[in-house]
Formats: structure tokens, sequence, C-alpha cells
């Protein structure tokens, strides 16, 4: 049986004023048997210590969220690949 394997689609979100944008990047991985998502963010911080300290805290919320949203991801494939 023959597999086609899909494109790689991106998608990005922009906060208003461009001082944060996401990347979500879709690829194929093992020959299309499976897929790989990455989420990507760059974001602009003031200096000094203030600075470092979003840094700090936006790469732990970041991470948060990105768990959250591969959790929600995982269990709507989950149930989805059962109906097909």
């Amino acid at each position: 049986m023959a597999r086609t394997v899909a494109a790689v689609t991106t998608t990005i979100e922009a906060s208003p004023d461009n001082s944060t944008v996401t990347t979500f990047t879709v690829e194929p991985a093992r020959g299309g048997a499976a897929t790989r998502l990455t989420f990507s963010t760059e974001y602009t911080t003031r200096t000094g210590i203030s600075g470092a300290m979003e840094r700090m805290t936006t790469q732990v919320m970041l991470r948060r969220i990105y768990r959250k949203e591969m959790r929600q991801l995982a269990g709507y494939i989950a149930v989805n690949a059962a109906l097909a």
C-alpha cells in the first residue's frame, strides 16, 4: 500500500504589536507514520533585572502552556483516530 506523506505546515501567530511571535510547525515524521509538532516563540523583553525576570517567568509559563496544548492535541487525536 502506498503512503502519501503530507508537506510541512507552518502557522504563525503574533501579538498586535509583534512583540511576541509564535510559530507552530507540523511536519511528517518516520516516513509519514507519525507527526512532529513544534512550538517556537520569540518575544521582546525589557533590559536589566526586570527583563531577566520576564524571561524567566515567560519561559516557565510557555512550557506549561505548550504541555497543556500537547495533551489537548493528543486527546483530540486519540478520540478522532478511533472514529476514522
